[in-house]
């Protein structure tokens, strides 16, 4: 059973999100994964995160790819009950990923059924490719990437930050030049993709 949970901001969706897990966090243990935010100006929504996972109650280990070898990647992702993966550069996200091999290791964790929160780049990295959002975040803040394929966990392509003060112009232009052959799936700061093994869900 795949446990998936897209948003576009964390903050604004906690308490919907807390409803739909149908169970207390107090004392659940999560792999924070801050890696995407690291060459983004601003960083502000990565610490309001954190600390609105701590709030609830929840044991919080960060985890930045970029730092860390792959062995203590894969320990820390595999020994938590959540994976939550914070917005910022995807295509960054996804170099850092590929040169760790810590994607293979994300994949096989979610398809198990471990609970896994994506926002933003943490929700568009589970595309089929990524490609779809280079209007919104800056490819060359990842010269190293050769591919731009997603973890392709899920078969659409997640749009988060639609009517979003800033980012919204580039969701509206990314959603009007669409012309990819997956699934195009706009939503906003107030809504959340829920994904089960056969259908997704917005809410």
């Amino acid at each position: 059973m795949v446990n998936i949970y897209l948003v576009s901001s964390l903050v604004a969706v906690i308490e919907k999100l807390e409803r739909e897990f149908g169970e207390s966090l107090v004392g659940k243990t999560m792999t924070f994964i801050p890696t995407a935010g690291k060459v983004e100006e601003i960083k502000s929504y990565i610490e309001e995160a954190f600390n609105v996972f701590k709030s609830k109650g929840m044991e919080v280990t960060v985890l930045d790819i970029s730092l860390s070898s792959f062995e203590e990647c894969q320990t820390t992702i595999e020994q938590n009950d959540l994976i939550y993966v914070s917005g910022g550069n995807t295509f960054y996200l996804l170099e850092e990923l590929r040169d760790k091999g810590v994607d293979k290791v994300l994949t096989d964790e979610i398809t198990k059924g471990k609970t896994y929160i994506g926002e933003s780049a943490g929700a568009i990295i589970l595309s089929p490719t990524i490609d779809y959002i280079e209007k919104m975040d800056d490819k060359t803040k990842a010269p190293h990437l050769k591919s731009s394929q997603g973890l392709n966990v899920v078969n659409f392509s997640p749009l988060p930050h639609v009517g979003h003060k800033y980012l919204g112009e580039y969701a509206s232009d990314i959603s009007d030049n669409y012309h990819g052959k997956e699934e195009l799936v706009p939503f906003s700061d107030d809504q959340l993709i829920i994904v089960n093994s056969e259908s997704y869900a917005i809410k």
